[in-house]
């Protein structure tokens, strides 16, 4: 099994994608707010996206803070049910 820190770059900028997509399908409300910041989320092109997801991808703390903001808000659904949220 790889370690993350050795997954190179292409690799990285494809998880980036993937969780993305994962949070849109999820309908997670701070994809737009927060995962724009930490994650990297869709940008005003396709191009400044990928250049963006490269650029995270390409910075150990920058790709860790992405996965630690995209567990997070995987949690967000079962965090506002526990506050009466739907």
């Amino acid at each position: 099994m790889l370690k993350i820190n050795d997954w190179n770059t292409a690799q990285r900028v494809e998880s980036l994608r993937q969780m993305d997509n994962h949070l849109r399908d999820m309908s997670v409300g701070s994809r737009d707010i927060i995962w724009q910041k930490y994650g990297g989320g869709l940008k005003a092109t396709a191009e400044e996206t990928r250049e963006n997801w490269e650029r995270i991808a390409k910075d150990d703390e920058l790709y860790l803070n992405a996965l630690f903001y995209y567990m997070v808000a995987t949690l967000e659904p079962q965090t506002l049910k526990s506050f009466g949220i739907k």
